[in-house]
């Protein structure tokens, strides 16, 4: 799953944080949900809708300020919940499998205060779904991940930004 990789004479490491292996999960997940909010609204009976949409609900109502883990497993826990009624169990562990190599971005993410908007932007998705507006669930999770994928790229720029900017700033301390 790319977690880890392999160093010649040093054994296995944590992968370093990547900003194109990101930009390329994120353009997989954006296709693969695409793809799944479709076959969801064929398949997912009314019933199924009407749960997904109690459930957003029931979770819109946590703080922003919650714990951003636990805000970012309810969101996890939506776009999962839309996977599973595709029926599709290889679909659910694609997407659970980019969802794990991504976490820690879109736990950023959620630590930065986008709850308020992905929560709207997940009501509007099934609501969509509801109506069986196949295309118009599509152009919105289109929107809802480009949206954050923006937003990431922002945070890994300013982090990069820190972490280099930092040191130079020191270095020219130093020289004084």
């Amino acid at each position: 799953e790319a977690f880890l990789t392999r160093a010649p004479n040093r054994g296995f490491i944590g992968r370093p944080l990547d900003a194109k292996q990101v930009f390329d999960l994120y353009e997989l997940r954006r296709a693969l949900e695409t793809s799944i909010v479709a076959i969801a609204c064929e398949r997912a009976s009314d019933e199924d809708l009407a749960g997904l949409e109690r459930f957003v609900k029931a979770s819109k109502d946590r703080p922003e300020d919650a714990n951003a883990a636990s805000l970012l497993a309810l969101d996890e826990q939506f776009h999962e919940r839309v996977a599973a009624l595709t029926r599709n169990g290889e679909m659910v562990r694609a997407l659970k499998s980019i969802n794990a190599r991504i976490h820690y971005f879109r736990w950023i993410n959620m630590k930065n205060g986008r709850r308020r908007h992905t929560q709207q932007e997940h009501l509007k998705i099934v609501r969509a779904m509801k109506a069986r507006d196949a295309r118009a669930a599509q152009e919105l999770v289109q929107g809802h991940i480009a949206s954050r994928l923006d937003h990431i790229v922002a945070v890994i720029r300013m982090g990069f930004a820190e972490i280099y900017m930092r040191d130079q700033v020191a270095d020219a301390e130093q020289v004084r």
